[in-house]
């Protein structure tokens, strides 16, 4: 090492720059064995939430498909909730769709027409679906007004000055009635301007569910839906379709399903990374791991 650039080493030392290892034995330990796994079933819980964001007549709540992306809004809808209320496998166990309308109007006005467009998103969600009439008391409705937030935030992010008058009276007023921040809204010289250019006019209809997929408890039963849904199970079905598989290579597949489905899967990648090592795929084993 020379530390004056005349070429004479004037202090010697050894830098590290890399290794080369036996790959087999530097293996890590607990790729030694197969990582026990030991059956149990559990529930099979899935829950999720979306968004439609839908154009509507002003002061109405039926749902047209031709207005904006409505249609659009509604196919995407309609393909997320298919699974939850078509799948033979999935048990419904709540579905909840929340609709919206905007600040203006009475709060009470505004409670009614939120409801009813969420009973609209329902009806179209039976109608699209061709469900039968008992799923119409099984999917809940409920109103969401909007308040005077939204309008504060777009007029924030179009860098309005003025949206600190409407801040003060938010703060002023506070209270999940907005009839009152509506009240001195209105009386600001910039009401107008407020109106025409910072009211939604799309209304977001929210849903949230919840449904459970059947569980598979036989080893005929795994090894039969293991090809026809592997997308039905859970972790720990996969790890005993593994357990039970007739070859390596059938083990080596389900491990490699079950990395796709559930990607931090200690025990698959474990066991993988062992089957690839006996391989003689050592690089790739230890990637794996």
């Amino acid at each position: 090492l020379t530390t004056d650039g005349c070429g004479r080493c004037t202090a010697i030392d050894t830098l590290a720059m890399g290794r080369a290892v036996n790959a087999v034995a530097d293996l890590p330990q607990q790729l030694a064995q197969f990582a026990p796994h030991t059956f149990v079933v559990r529930p099979k819980v899935v829950t999720g939430q979306g968004e439609a964001r839908l154009l509507f007549v002003v002061d109405k709540w039926d749902i047209r498909a031709d207005m904006g992306r409505n249609r659009v809004e509604l196919d995407s809808m309609t393909k997320r909730l298919r699974p939850v209320l078509t799948d033979s496998l999935a048990t419904l166990t709540s579905l909840t769709i929340s609709g919206a309308a905007s600040a203006e109007g009475s709060y009470r006005h505004n409670l009614m027409l939120a409801t009813n467009r969420a009973a609209s998103a329902r009806r179209w969600l039976l109608e699209q679906l061709h469900l039968p009439p008992r799923y119409a008391a099984q999917i809940k409705v409920s109103a969401r007004p909007e308040g005077w937030q939204p309008v504060l935030a777009a007029m924030t992010a179009a860098g309005c000055k003025d949206s600190v008058l409407v801040s003060n009276i938010l703060k002023q007023h506070p209270g999940g009635n907005d009839d009152v921040q509506e009240r001195y809204i209105r009386r600001l010289p910039i009401w107008n301007s407020i109106k025409k250019k910072y009211l939604q006019k799309s209304r977001s209809v929210e849903y949230t569910y919840t449904y459970i997929i059947k569980n598979f408890t036989t080893d005929e039963e795994m090894l039969q839906m293991y090809e026809l849904r592997p997308d039905a199970f859970s972790e720990d079905e996969f790890l005993h379709v593994a357990q039970i598989a007739e070859s390596a290579e059938k083990q080596k597949q389900v491990y490699e399903t079950t990395l796709k489905y559930y990607p931090m899967s200690k025990i698959a990648a474990n066991n993988l990374a062992i089957l690839l090592e006996k391989e003689g795929k050592v690089d790739v084993a230890e990637i794996t791991e």
